[in-house]
């Protein structure tokens, strides 16, 4: 028997159904053992099914491709979120599917946004569900990129398929899309669980609750920004804490952290593109933030001292990376640091850097650093052709394939992200929402930042308040965001179906 015949979403069915062993044991060790017997017996009874639909399908020769694992890779985000949202509804008294699907959809697209804004809304099994959810979400997409959209030169690294890169046409042939799955799970898998581990650890050494630190450690490793406590503000671990979680939002920036098939060292790091990008957007925003309080101010302020100068920085370089990586987390200090800048609102700002997004083939959303830096390349060589039209830049092939070829369909996916905010935000419209509340909401749901409807404020302060049907258009939103709107046209392609 070769288990690798086996369908790629019964393997991610597998998983779904053995992971709601994890609240059910911990309900169990908490006394809840109302919620410890919705979890094992849903877990349970969906295990049995998925066993025997693997069972019947063993013997099965299906053909593999990368395109069709594109395709489950989309049922999964439309169909694991309602299995997940089985156990979730029947604990939470007088909360609808349809309620309980966009909590698991929000969850598993490692969005965040949650129609319960407070933690005493949920037990504790229920919030560690929604970590769990996430944070396997998470896994899900870093796995999917490497082994799925890389070969098909999507998700980013289309950017560079020319040059010395595998062409999509070829991609997959030497090795086949089912044992590159297999092989980044176990290149990645144990990296994931090993992080996720250390910054557990980490927290619970500098104050927090052990419960509060697990799901803390799952939202940052996976950038989902859940919370069973409301945010980190509300932890225990203090500025410590956020320093050493800002080490590990770093893994959103570049996806050369999590995949080993590139060479990692500091000098390779550091020349990075996307690390560079990001470090000066979050240096410079925190600067300017922090220079807003001297603009006008008489000599004989005397507001200014080095320790609070220090926290109101550092809260605006933590917000910045947290908001650039799309995980939506606000630093304790960031209060201190709109304080310091005398700024009423900062909302724009915060939301233009989760368009920006982190690093391609990472758990971060939005349009990406590395499509930012090739636009950036673009404009630069287009702008030294003012000067010298007939020069000819160098830098090698790659580098000219990015400038070209690159921009070009980096230009059309930010057209494409830019009609998708559009169309989403024209029917949350119509669902009677006012223009800057769709725009808001369009834009979390896009970038799969749920945090930032809350942290923008205005008419919408929490997602309970949507109808059905504008959840409906975010479910749908948070969908193109994680899969990007390149890869679901892609589905439209007619070779796809003849493969």
């Amino acid at each position: 028997m070769d288990m690798r015949a086996l369908p790629l979403f019964v393997y991610l069915l597998l998983t779904t159904t053995l992971l709601m062993f994890v609240p059910a044991g911990y309900a169990l060790l908490i006394g809840d053992f109302e919620a410890a017997r919705v979890f094992t017996f849903s877990g349970a009874v969906l295990f049995t099914i998925t066993l025997i639909t693997a069972l019947a399908m063993l013997n099965r020769k299906p053909k593999s491709s990368g395109r069709l694992h594109l395709i489950t890779l989309l049922m999964a985000y439309l169909f694991l979120p309602l299995v997940c949202a089985l156990p979730f509804s029947n604990l939470v008294p007088g909360i609808s599917i349809s309620q309980a699907y966009f909590e698991m959809m929000s969850s598993f697209t490692t969005t965040g946004a949650s129609l319960f804004d407070k933690g005493s809304d949920l037990s504790r099994p229920l919030h560690l569900w929604r970590s769990v959810v996430a944070w396997f979400g998470g896994f899900v997409i870093v796995t999917a990129a490497i082994s799925i959209m890389e070969p098909l030169s999507l998700g980013g690294f289309e950017v560079r398929a020319g040059g010395s890169a595998t062409p999509s046409g070829q991609a997959g042939k030497a090795i086949g899309p089912s044992d590159r799955i297999i092989r980044s799970v176990r290149r990645i898998g144990p990296l994931y669980v090993m992080t996720t581990a250390v910054l557990t650890i980490a927290l619970v050494i500098l104050g927090d609750d052990g419960f509060v630190a697990l799901c803390h450690a799952m939202a940052i490793i996976s950038t989902s920004g859940v919370s069973p406590v409301g945010g980190l503000e509300q932890g225990t671990s203090g500025l410590l804490g956020e320093m050493v979680i800002l080490l590990f939002l770093l893994l959103a920036v570049s996806h050369r952290f999590f995949n080993w098939q590139k060479r990692i060292s500091t000098e390779s790091i550091f020349k990075d593109p996307e690390v560079k990008i990001a470090l000066v957007i979050a240096v410079v925003f925190s600067t300017v933030l922090f220079l807003f309080h001297f603009v006008g101010l008489a000599a004989d302020d005397t507001s200014f001292t080095p320790w609070r100068a220090f926290n109101a920085w550092w809260g605006g370089l933590f917000t910045s990376i947290s908001f650039l990586t799309t995980t939506g987390f606000v630093s304790d200090q960031w209060g201190l640091a709109k304080a310091w800048a005398n700024l009423s609102s900062t909302g724009l700002i915060l939301l233009s850097l989760t368009v920006l997004g982190g690093g391609i083939a990472t758990t971060a959303g939005g349009i990406k650093l590395l499509r930012v830096y090739v636009l950036l390349k673009h404009g630069e060589r287009e702008l030294a052709r003012l000067v010298h039209p007939h020069s000819i830049a160098g830098a090698g092939a790659d580098a000219r394939y990015i400038r070209r070829e690159g921009a070009y369909v980096t230009w059309m996916f930010v057209m494409l992200f830019i009609l998708s905010i559009a169309g989403i935000s024209l029917a949350l419209s119509l669902c009677g929402l006012g223009f800057e509340s769709a725009f808001v909401l369009t834009i979390a749901a896009l970038s799969n930042t749920g945090p930032l409807s809350v942290v923008f404020g205005g008419e919408i302060e929490s997602y309970s308040q949507l109808s059905d049907n504008a959840r409906m258009y975010l479910d749908i939103a948070m969908i193109i965001g994680r899969m990007e709107i390149l890869a679901v046209i892609a589905l439209l392609n007619a070779t796809l179906w003849r493969v």
